[in-house]
């Protein structure tokens, strides 16, 4: 168990939970996103989260990132290399199956693919890394050594 971050941007009340993303691109569609150490939810809070009110609002909680019904894609190897090879066979069998295209498919088409297919019905959560794209963060120019770590429940 460990504490996770939620950065939401701040609506005039209390944030007292994460609000639920349903944004059609989200990388692992509806659920509730948290970063694993508070600099990148931070970060997410004055990129994205405060462009409608200028400003953010970053819950906290405990979260039980272990056991069975978690896929971790950052630590674990076996995971890892499962989550590439499911993520694979979705595009494989959407660009084959449906699009007759070879074409990249969509997050949003990979996504509706796991749901129809239930790929994740037994999964609670899934602990994935992002990459950087900035200097900011780092303390050494060109090497993004921390990993941007996010949780979706």
């Amino acid at each position: 168990m460990r504490e996770y971050y939620h950065a939401q941007e701040n609506r005039g009340n209390v944030l007292k939970g994460p609000i639920k993303s349903v944004r059609k691109n989200a990388w692992l569609g509806k659920g509730y996103y948290f970063w694993r150490e508070l600099i990148f939810a931070e970060m997410w809070g004055k990129q994205s989260k405060s462009r409608t009110t200028g400003t953010y609002q970053i819950y906290s909680c405990i979260i039980n990132d272990v056991g069975a019904n978690v896929i971790d894609t950052v630590f674990n190897e076996d995971d890892y290399y499962g989550w590439v090879d499911m993520i694979e066979f979705a595009a494989e069998q959407i660009i084959v199956k449906k699009l007759k295209t070879k074409r990249k498919i969509t997050i949003r088409e990979l996504n509706n693919y796991f749901l129809e297919n239930g790929i994740f019905k037994n999964i609670k959560a899934i602990i994935f890394q992002d990459v950087p794209v900035n200097n900011q963060y780092t303390v050494v120019e060109d090497l993004y050594y921390r990993k941007r770590i996010q949780i979706v429940v």
